[in-house]
């Protein structure tokens, strides 16, 4: 593939070619990663494990339990503490 060029806006955006997205199935909300070494910035894709993870922390930061302690009406939370507490 060429070289393709964009503009940067005001805001500082970037338009990814639409070739550059069907080739690699970048679509809006998918997470991209940016490299830099020396003068040059590579747009990377993650994959594997890294796309599953940032895809549930998205999914987790939404619904605003990101972060928020692991709990659930079963009774497993308090199970796990009381597992911790055993000398």
């Amino acid at each position: 593939m060429s070289t393709m060029y964009a503009v940067v806006s005001t805001k500082g955006q970037v338009t990814i070619p639409a070739a550059i997205r069907q080739q690699f199935g970048l679509h809006e909300g998918r997470r991209v990663g940016f490299r830099v070494d020396g003068d040059v910035v590579s747009l990377e894709i993650p994959s594997g494990i890294e796309r599953v993870r940032a895809e549930l922390q998205d999914a987790l930061r939404a619904k605003g339990t990101l972060g928020a302690p692991y709990a659930s009406g079963d009774g497993w939370a308090a199970h796990v503490e009381a597992d911790h507490a055993k000398p």
